[in-house]
């Protein structure tokens, strides 16, 4: 918690002065660590899959009974709007 608190403090005092801290070295990653399906896959499943994502505006399916596909994440997502007209 005191580490956080004196980080809080320096983010502080570099706003206020308009200043920034510099690393004295630089850190090297290699791009690979960015980059494959494996990782790809990784993402999607845990920080898209679990929430709610909007696929489309309610006025997109205007009429009742009307429908449209959309890939959202790499999977085909049927949408329709009921016979009634309810989204």
């Amino acid at each position: 918690m005191r580490k956080a608190v004196a980080l809080a403090h320096l983010a502080l005092k570099d706003l206020r002065e308009g200043t920034t801290v510099q690393a004295s070295d630089f850190r090297r990653v290699p791009v690979s660590n960015h980059l494959g399906d494996g990782l790809w896959h990784d993402g999607i499943d845990h920080v898209f899959r679990p929430v709610r994502l909007v696929a489309s505006l309610t006025a997109a399916l205007f009429r009742p009974g009307e429908h449209k596909t959309v890939e959202l994440l790499g999977i085909a997502v049927l949408l329709s709007r009921q016979r009634d007209g309810a989204a």
